[in-house]
């Protein structure tokens, strides 16, 4: 893997850290994961974050795999020399339809350049919270210890279970 430097990987941590802080705060305010997202950046641009797109609402099954394919239209058109792509690992899986559930929860955050990528680990525990007016139940995050794995293999749902939760 390719030595990143400071500034972009200081960017791709504030990423990381805003994703789960958003992931957190859905899951408090109604029990659901934020949206699949892909940020775009570039090292050659005058602001390095260029942007992002997150999917749209979907069903499960075959329209889940459609939406998440669309997080690909904006990347290959742009001038990105680095993408950032958060996804809840369980709730996608679930989507997706995946073999092998239960799945564990976590947030991951694929980190891809070029010349490599690193697969980041957010583990979390997920205890129901307490029931809204409107019938929705809350959940509150329980994080593990974050990890990262420097060219990792990419969560497939077709080659096995994730890491433990721990």
């Amino acid at each position: 893997m390719a030595i990143r430097s400071g500034w972009l990987t200081e960017l791709v941590d504030d990423v990381e850290r805003s994703s789960a802080e958003k992931t957190d705060h859905f899951m408090r305010l109604g029990g659901m994961a934020s949206p699949p997202t892909t940020h775009l950046l570039s090292k050659h641009a005058r602001q390095a974050y260029l942007g992002c797109v997150s999917i749209r609402p979907f069903y499960r099954g075959t329209d889940a795999a459609a939406a998440v394919t669309t997080l690909g239209l904006l990347p290959s058109v742009a001038t990105a020399t680095h993408l950032v792509v958060v996804w809840e690992y369980a709730a996608l899986n679930v989507a997706l339809q995946s073999a092998g559930d239960p799945f564990p929860s976590g947030l991951v955050v694929l980190d891809a350049s070029l010349d490599g990528h690193t697969v980041r680990w957010n583990p979390f525990l997920m205890h129901v919270g307490p029931g809204r007016g409107d019938g929705l139940t809350t959940v509150l995050p329980e994080w593990g210890t974050p990890v990262h794995y420097p060219d990792g293999w990419l969560p497939d749902p077709r080659r096995g279970r994730w890491p433990s939760n721990g």
